[in-house]
């Protein structure tokens, strides 16, 4: 096991050695999730700012002063679209042009994440539900939003999972509908098996969509709990949280250096209040800084104070990840 991991380190320093000898490689992107207009998503439609909440021009702010670049916004598609093939809602809609319109104001991007999980109302895309729903609903979306200049990348599907694996052939069709209204965005390709960078080389061992302007990134999430799940319900860590984020990276960067593909961390993240955990979120850093790839720390935004993850303050106080995070991304860029 010591000598695999050895080789793991050892492929994964070659990775980077060679990426970040790129002269395209610039600084990447620092992002961070704003939670909330995806959550209750049994409540529906929901009452916004009850059930759930968008981000608010305060909080967009705060996290571009601490030193974010872009906003990951899980957005539900329930909630966007109500009937399969029919219109947009028009007050969601005009709650995500709130929210490009006060990032742009600050100087922040913003990415529209689909956060589904491979389902509308509870059934499965591709089993329950056809191609053609997942293409008309990122149609609608990407004509709606185009023309936002703060909005630079689409996120098709938010950790899609199932065991009939049939993600994989629908995914094209959300890419296919996004290009039907818009050629210039970026779009951001989660993988089957939760996009868990753990299971990323088994759920996916190749590339799965093609995208007529070259233009997607292949999406993982990446935790450093035993289970890779995000939970952290061992409390503190059980190994060197540093040696987590390279032994669970290195897989995925090699798939990504195998099939010359351009790859995104989608959600990363680790309990706020325990800084046995941090070395982990400063290895995280510079390993993407090196590897010039962009991610988006999970979470902000109407993300409960109580949840571990969470980065909101907490009974008025600051979490102790947030006073050192600043610190981590702009020692990395």
């Amino acid at each position: 096991m010591m000598i695999r991991k050895q080789l793991i380190y050892v492929a994964l320093v070659a990775w980077l050695l060679s990426l970040s000898a790129r002269a395209a490689c610039i600084n990447p992107v620092m992002g961070i999730n704003l939670a909330g207009a995806e959550f209750a998503p049994s409540v529906l439609p929901g009452v916004e700012g009850i059930e759930y909440k968008f981000p608010t021009s305060i909080q967009i702010e705060k996290y571009m002063r601490t030193g974010f670049g872009a906003i990951r916004l899980p957005i539900l598609w329930e909630r966007i679209q109500p009937e399969l093939y029919g219109d947009l809602h028009e007050q969601y809609v005009r709650s995500i042009e709130r929210v490009a319109r006060d990032a742009e104001r600050v100087g922040v991007k913003v990415v529209i994440d689909l956060h589904n999980y491979g389902r509308y109302r509870g059934k499965i895309v591709g089993v329950d539900i056809d191609g053609a729903a997942f293409r008309d609903v990122w149609k609608r979306i990407a004509m709606r939003l185009r023309e936002h200049g703060s909005i630079a990348a689409y996120g098709l599907m938010n950790e899609p999972n199932d065991a009939r694996r049939v993600w994989h052939r629908m995914a094209q069709f959300g890419v296919d509908g996004i290009r039907d209204s818009d050629r210039r965005k970026d779009i951001y390709i989660g993988g089957d098996g939760w996009s868990n960078a753990v299971q990323w080389v088994q759920a996916n061992p190749r590339p799965f969509v093609i995208d007529p302007e070259g233009r997607e990134r292949y999406e993982v999430h990446l935790y450093l709990d035993d289970d890779a799940s995000g939970r952290y319900l061992e409390g503190h860590p059980k190994s060197d949280p540093e040696s987590r984020v390279r032994d669970r990276l290195a897989p995925y960067f090699a798939w990504l250096k195998k099939y010359g593909k351009v790859g995104v961390i989608g959600e990363f993240g680790v309990p706020s209040d325990d800084d046995k955990w941090f070395s982990g979120v400063q290895e995280f850093y510079a390993i993407t800084k090196n590897a010039c790839i962009d991610s988006y720390y999970w979470a902000g935004g109407a993300f409960s104070p109580k949840n571990i993850l969470s980065l909101e303050p907490r009974n008025g106080e600051e979490r102790l990840l947030m006073k050192k995070i600043k610190s981590y991304i702009t020692t990395s860029k």
